[in-house]
Formats: structure tokens, C-alpha cells, sequence
């Protein structure tokens, strides 16, 4: 039995189910809202214990005509592959509203017979949605998964489903699969998530494993039809660029004028916002922070009531033509910009400013190639892509043309990196152009991120300014790197001994040009450091205590980081501290050359011991300097300089916060930091990250600049779908979705808020 054929005949659902299971809309969130309060008890389908969660479900699927009226036993029991099949094709047909026939040759005659493994019903999920599409199905989200298997998060969507022999290989979840329908399906089924509740059709165990090999369940059938049924989204519908046509969101939600503050290009009002991008990668998902890649109106609603009023929502161009990108690069599927009006609409009916970003280049060579889409080098080596790039911008200005720039702006391009000023707008300026012939007066804003660009030629254009703050990496980027070059990695304790303020002590030893001075009524004790990275071989780290050679040792390295040909080191050093010592002195008595911390512990009997990171964890471009710090008696600190927001400002690379908002100044144009803050997933004590944010936001509230949190989503941001991640922090539900709410955060945001 090579194809499954079940009833011809589709039965049709009114219009109104097709409208609630379509997307994420408010009518499906009041429906799972009121099947809230459903229990057991009610529910007569199957017999056996469930939880109330699981329950809701059940009852929903039921409701939805997704489970055979036949189907008998326990939720426990084994399902069989016909009842298996039925609830799959059930919750196809009844979404697309056609007959479906799912092709599952790719089963073997064994495969169909019972029992029904976790691998046979993932094929059987994938091929039915298959057989409606025509296509093998793109998935919708990355529910989050260990720091070990993120490579896979992003790179499993390279060519996947194409069918690459190679991309076998990478797939880790359940083992090694032995042909590449298994991988694309079990991608597909633990990737693909229902839109309201954000679960995946098939969960992984508590170990991240798939278990290929286990016998499904009835309940775990059940589940899976009902949440591959509210996953899915209607067929693309491609058309031409120069033919799409305006938007549909209502203009009420953007007509009140006292809502919100007027914003131009050459006046940027004091927002408070967040970046938000579920949907703006190639890929499903870059970013494991994100549950899924669905607009939900309570993430707009949460940002709302912390009393933000701004939020950058980051888009792809090319996922503007998701899920296939067709040869014709010109096209874009419309679903995608009515789902971008819809997230439009719920944010200005929440009362927020909207900057549209593009977050990659439209030029694909493969499809989902996200390495590809952020090879930002094309716009100013490809005159097609830089074509493409404006004529997407055009048809984007085109479409939102009679929204006010009090609620819509666009961003160019999110960190690009141009060769130069010149390059930078030679290269934009078709795009700028283009928006202006759509939009006159359009709030255009242009990143400088880029080391050798100052802003000069687009602030002469008559375009607004943007600068990403990350000013501290050890509090803005905890991430893992490759090849030993991540924070973790470098700074293996920092997480749990970081403290804040935080002193003012450099990150590098710059071959004899600077030293580090310890100065106090020492009592014994020990002075460890370690040290993390050095540059060219050769450097020395030389102590001297009381103006006496302590420790003088060269310094070797263990291997290569992939940045500025730095070599990684991960020793510590260390040096007896006696009695009475007055001054401890730290150099590189090198001519050449760079020594980098991890940190310096100083231990004293009697005292507690003093812990110290470097300000500045990456960046080796500054002028050396020379410190002196002070340690009191009693073994404090109280008398040094601890970073300050005049710090925070030149902090971060070459370009400078205060240089960008001068260079502003200078051709009356707005400034504005479109990042800042602690981005991605990180562990920072509670302390040092309030302490930290309320520095960076009291800086900008006093300078009347406005600026976007780098993060919305994720460990200590104001929402996320882990809370047992963060135990520091209290958490509220937010109904019918994933995510909760930091409550700690939201307090913080409302601190310096508009409303307040």
C-alpha cells in the first residue's frame, strides 16, 4: 500500500474557521481564550487521564471534526495508521478546504503496519501537507533548544529541502537518519508550531532527542493534527512588485494625531522602543529566542503596557517571498505583506511608532540561504542587487504611502557595513530616491555601524541617524562562539561574578604602552590572573611588587580566534601578595603586541576577595591606557572610578555615540540608538543588568535622545517562552501564547517611560 486514500469528498468549514485558524488573529485567540476554562470532564472521546492543557486541545480538535468519530480506547494506546492519517488529512483538507491524496511511497510496506513509530508520523504530517501545497512544506518556527545544537537552528536551513546529501549528515536531533525524507520530516514536524500556542507538532523529549523509533500515542496523534492544523497559512498568492497595491489596515488606527509625537527626518522624537524581527530572517529562524516566527497582537500589547512607544520590526525582503523563493526575484507572495499589515495594525493600535528595517539583501542564489542574504557586500558590488534592493523599498513606501511618519519610518538596512561615506550612498541612494518618489518627506533612517564611516553622507542627504550602543560586551553580547571565540568561553565566570558599577580597568596590556597599578595596605595574600587571548606572540606579562620583579613569563598560546588574528591562551597566572605590599603593577613587556583578561581575582587574608573584569571585552583599537586602582581597607573599591554614561558613550568601536549625533547635528537631521543593551540569551545577575540598562536609559532620557532595546524576546528581556531559565525574576502568563512577561522589566521600562 503505497498511497493512503481516505474520503474524496472534503468537508467544507464556514468561513469563519478558515478566518480563525488562517493566521494569528484575535479571533483565535478568543476561542482558545474561551476554551480556556474546558476540563477532563467534558471531553468524551477517548478514555484515559490527560492534563488539563492537553484537554483544551482535545476538545478543540474535536470540535474542529479532526478526530475519526470511530476512534476508540485509551489516549495511551497505540494509534493505528489509518486513524493516524485520517486526523492529518482531516486537518489539511479542512484548512485548504480541498481534497488531498498524500503520496507516502517513501514508507515501506513494513512502515505501514503497526506500530506507528515517531519518524512514520512525521512522514506522514509532512507528505500531507505535501500533497495540499505542492511542496515539501517550509516550517514556521525553532522552538528553543540547548546552546550545543544552535549551529543546527540556523544552518539546518540551508538547501534542506532541496534534498542536499550533506545536509543528512548535520541533523542530530534523533541520530543519524538514513535517507533525507526522514530529516526533512522530522525538521518539518518539530519546527513547524501551532500559531496561537506556539507548540510544536511533534515535542522532543526532555533531552532534545526525536526518538525516531517510539510508538505514537493516540493523545500524541491527537495533538499533533490539531496543532499541524492551526500551524498552517494560506497558499502563496506571487505577484509582481510594480502590482502590489496599498495596504488594508484601517485608518482610524493611524489618523489620531494626539496619540502620538510628529517624527521627520529632521526631528526624531524621544522614542522608547524594542526590536522586533519573528519574521525577519530568510530562514525560519536565525535566532532560537523566538518561539516561532508569527506576529501575536499581545507581543505588541506587552510592549504597550510597559509603556514603550516605538518598535523597530525587522523584516526580510526576502522572506517577503516566503515560503518559495521563485526565479523571479520581482515577486513577492502576497500573504506575507497582508501578515505585515496585520502587525502594523496591532501596533498602532497600541499606540506604537513602527520603523520598518530591512534585515538582509532580496538577492538569493538557494533558497533560505540565510549566509547568503546577509552578504551585505553585494548592494555595493552587484548593481542587480542594488537595483532589487531599491525597487523592494519602493513598493514598501508604495504600499504604506498614506501612513503618517508619527507611525511608520523605515530603517535601510540593519548594520550595514560600506566601504566608505561615499560608497555607503552611492550604493543607497537609488533606495532613498525611490521611497521619496513614493513617500515624499518619508522618515528615512541609516545605521552607522560601519568603523569607517562617520553618517556624513547620508546626514547630507537629508537621511536621520542611527547608532547601535554596545557599549560593554561582556554585559551586551554573552554568546558562544566558534572555535573557542565566544564569551563563555573567554569568560567562563563572569555570568556569576559580575558586579555593578563596574570599574573602569582596561581590557588589554598594549606591548609596554600601558600598565594596570594596584595600590592598598595589602595583607597576604594571592593575585591571580587569567588570560584569555593574546595578538603576535612574544608578549610578556611582567608583575612587580613594591617596584620588584614578581613574575615575568612569556605568554603561548593554545590556539587561533577567528577575530583580528587574536590567539587564544586560557591560563592564569598568579603571584604570592605579603604582607605590607603597597603597589602591584601588571605590563606586557613586549615590543609588540597584546595581553587580554579574563579577569584578576585578588585574594587577602581577612578580606573578601576582589573580583575584576575588563570594561571593554573586544575592542583593541583605543589608545592604551594607564590605571591606578585603589583598594580600601576593608578591601573596596569605593574610591575609584567605576564606568560612567560618558564612557558608555565612547565605548564600542571607533565611531562614537557623541561623534554620530554631532555629525547629525551638523545637517539637521534626527538622531537616534536604533540597539542597545544586552542582546540574545544571557545569564546576568540582576544587579549588574538594572544597573546597567538604567545607566544607558537615564544617559539618553537626559540628552533627549530616543532608542530601541536590541532585544524584546529571550533570558531577561520583557517577554519570553522559558521563564524556568531566569528564576530571579517574576513572571506572568500571557494568554494564548508561548511567552511570559518579565515583570522585573516591565517595571523598568514603565520607570522611564513616556507616561511617566
Amino acid at each position: 500500500m503505497n498511497r493512503i486514500s481516505m474520503r474524496s469528498a472534503c468537508i467544507a468549514l464556514c468561513l469563519a474557521m478558515v478566518l480563525m485558524f488562517a493566521a494569528c488573529t484575535s479571533s483565535q485567540n478568543a476561542t482558545a481564550a474561551t476554551s480556556n476554562s474546558t476540563t477532563k470532564e467534558s471531553i468524551a472521546v477517548l478514555n484515559g487521564d490527560i492534563s488539563d492543557e492537553n484537554a483544551v486541545e482535545v476538545k478543540l480538535a474535536k470540535e474542529a471534526g479532526l478526530i475519526p468519530e470511530d476512534m476508540v480506547g485509551n489516549y495511551s494506546d497505540p494509534v493505528t495508521m489509518d486513524d493516524m492519517c485520517e486526523m492529518a488529512l482531516r486537518a489539511v483538507e479542512r484548512f485548504y478546504n480541498t481534497n488531498v491524496q498524500p503520496d507516502l511511497s517513501v514508507l515501506s510496506e513494513a512502515q505501514l503496519n503497526p506500530p506507528v513509530t515517531r519518524i512514520e508520523e512525521a512522514v506522514v504530517l509532512t507528505e500531507t501537507v505535501r500533497a495540499a501545497i505542492g511542496e515539501y512544506p517550509a516550517y514556521n518556527g525553532d522552538p528553543v533548544r540547548p546552546k550545543e545544537l544552535s549551529d543546527y537552528i540556523s544552518l539546518d536551513d540551508v538547501n534542506i529541502y532541496e534534498g542536499s546529501p550533506s545536509q543528512v549528515a548535520r541533523v542530530r536531533l534523533w541520530g543519524s537518519p538514513e535517507d533525507t525524507v526522514s530529516v526533512v520530516s522530522a525538521l518539518f514536524a518539530t519546527r513547524q508550531v501551532d500559531q496561537i500556542s506556539g507548540k510544536p507538532l511533534m515535542e522532543l523529549d526532555a533531552s532534545y532527542k526525536f526518538n525516531s523509533k517510539n510508538t505514537v500515542t493516540q493523545l500524541e496523534a491527537i495533538l499533533a493534527a490539531f496543532r499541524l492544523y492551526r500551524s498552517l497559512d494560506p497558499l502563496p498568492e506571487y505577484i509582481s512588485l510594480q502590482d502590489v497595491s496599498t495596504h488594508s489596515i484601517a485608518k482610524e488606527l493611524y489618523s489620531d494625531e494626539n496619540i502620538l509625537p510628529d517624527a521627520s527626518n529632521q526631528v526624531i522624537p524621544q522614542w522608547h522602543g524594542v526590536q522586533y524581527c519573528p519574521r525577519g530572517y530568510s530562514t525560519a529562524q536565525s535566532f532560537g529566542a523566538y518561539n516561532d516566527s508569527c506576529y501575536r497582537e499581545s507581543d505588541f500589547q506587552a510592549m504597550h503596557d510597559a509603556g514603550l512607544d516605538m518598535v523597530a520590526i525587522y523584516i526580510s525582503p526576502t522572506r517577503l517571498a516566503w515560503p518559495y523563493q521563485k526565479d523571479d526575484l520581482y515577486q513577492v507572495n502576497e500573504v506575507e505583506l497582508e501578515k505585515l499589515d496585520q502587525a502594523l495594525a496591532w501596533a498602532f493600535k497600541s499606540g506604537l511608532h513602527v520603523q520598518l528595517s530591512f534585515n538582509d539583501v532580496p538577492t538569493l542564489e538557494g533558497r533560505y540561504d540565510f549566509y547568503q542574504s546577509h552578504n551585505y557586500g553585494l548592494l555595493f558590488d552587484d548593481a542587480d542587487t542594488a537595483q532589487l534592493f531599491a525597487d523592494m523599498w519602493r513598493m514598501i513606501a508604495h504600499r504604506y504611502a498614506d501612513i503618517p511618519n508619527r507611525y511608520l519610518g523605515f530603517t535601510l538596512l540593519n548594520e550595514v557595513d560600506p566601504p566608505s561615506d561615499e560608497e555607503y550612498l552611492r550604493a543607497f541612494e537609488p533606495a532613498i530616491d525611490a521611497i521619496w518618489e513614493e513617500s515624499p518627506q518619508r522618515l528615512i533612517i541609516a545605521d552607522i555601524h560601519s568603523q569607517n564611516i562617520t553618517g556624513e553622507s547620508m546626514g547630507a542627504k537629508g537621511v536621520a541617524l542611527s547608532r547601535h550602543q554596545y557599549a560593554l560586551p561582556l554585559l551586551d553580547y554573552t554568546l558562544n562562539g566558534e572555535d573557542g571565540g565566544g564569551l563563555m568561553d573567554l569568560y567562563p565566570h563572569y555570568e556569576e561574578e559580575l558586579t555593578w558599577p563596574q570599574i573602569y580597568m582596561p581590557s588589554f596590556l598594549h606591548d609596554s604602552r600601558n600598565t594596570i597599578t594596584f595600590q592598598s595596605d595589602f595583607k597576604a595574600g594571592e593575585l591571580v590572573i587569567g588570560v584569555n587571548q593574546i595578538a603576535d606572540g612574544g608578549e610578556t606579562l611582567t608583575i612587580t611588587i613594591d617596584g620588584t620583579p614578581a613574575l615575568s613569563e612569556e605568554v603561548k598560546s593554545s590556539s587561533k580566534i577567528n577575530w583580528w588574528n587574536m590567539q587564544k591562551v586560557d591560563h592564569e597566572y598568579s603571584v604570592a601578595i605579603p604582607d605590607g605590599a603597597k603597589e602591584i603593577t601588571l605590563c606586557n613587556d613586549c615590543p609588540h603586541g597584546i595581553i587580554a583578561f579574563s579577569r584578576i581575582k585578588i585574594t587577602q587574608v581577612g578580606q573578601d576577595d576582589i573580583i575584576l573584569y575588563p570594561y571593554d571585552a573586544f575592542n583593541i583599537n583605543w589608545e592604551p591606557e594607564s590605571v591606578t586602582i585603589q583598594i580600601g581597607k576593608n578591601g573596596n573599591l569605593d574610591s575609584n572610578r567605576f564606568i560612567a554614561w560618558e564612557d558608555l558613550k565612547r565605548l564600542g568601536g571607533n565611531i562614537s555615540y557623541d561623534g554620530i549625533k554631532a555629525m547629525a547635528e551638523k545637517y539637521n537631521v534626527g538622531f537616534f540608538v536604533g540597539e542597545f543593551g544586552p542582546f540574545g540569551e544571557y545569564g546576568l545577575p540582576r544587579p549588574v543588568l538594572e544597573g546597567y540598562l538604567k545607566m544607558m536609559m537615564q544617559g539618553m532620557q537626559d540628552e533627549n535622545v530616543g532608542w530601541s532595546n536590541g532585544s524584546f524576546i529571550g533570558k531577561g528581556q520583557l517577554i519570553t517562552n522559558r521563564p524556568q531559565d531566569d528564576p530571579e525574576n517574576t513572571f506572568e502568563p500571557i494568554p494564548n501564547s508561548p511567552y511570559y512577561v518579565n515583570v522585573s522589566m516591565r517595571d523598568l521600562y514603565q520607570e522611564y517611560s513616556i507616561i511617566n
